[in-house]
């Protein structure tokens, strides 16, 4: 989540970009986990004798939610308002099909 957050909403850049790119229609769900966490959890079901051979799936419910819950929760957090910039599905598809030697700005995020 920490890389993604960072890559996604670039909270260090200075002075803090208003544009934020959100992939097709920015209501997917995905599960969010700092990488620290997931290192402690894995830690402790490997020393936990209940777990032995069994799937453990580390997904708190409170850690899933969409690009646009994401920027939402940043925009209170931070108390300003992105501009959204919508790269459709189809766009994605096309710029990580193009043979283009200097990337186009969004495909980088992509």
């Amino acid at each position: 989540m920490a890389y993604f957050v960072d890559y996604f909403l670039h909270p260090r850049q200075k002075p803090e970009p208003m544009d934020v790119v959100i992939y097709g229609d920015g209501l997917t769900k995905a599960v969010l986990n700092l990488e620290d966490d997931i290192a402690a959890f894995t830690i402790r079901v490997a020393n936990d004798p209940r777990t032995m051979n069994k799937l453990v799936i580390y997904r708190p419910a409170e850690n899933v939610m969409s690009q646009s819950e994401l920027v939402s929760l940043w925009e209170r957090k931070t108390g300003r308002t992105l501009h959204r910039v919508y790269l459709p599905e189809t766009e994605m598809v096309r710029l990580s099909q193009s043979k283009r030697t200097k990337p186009f700005k969004y495909l980088s995020r992509i």
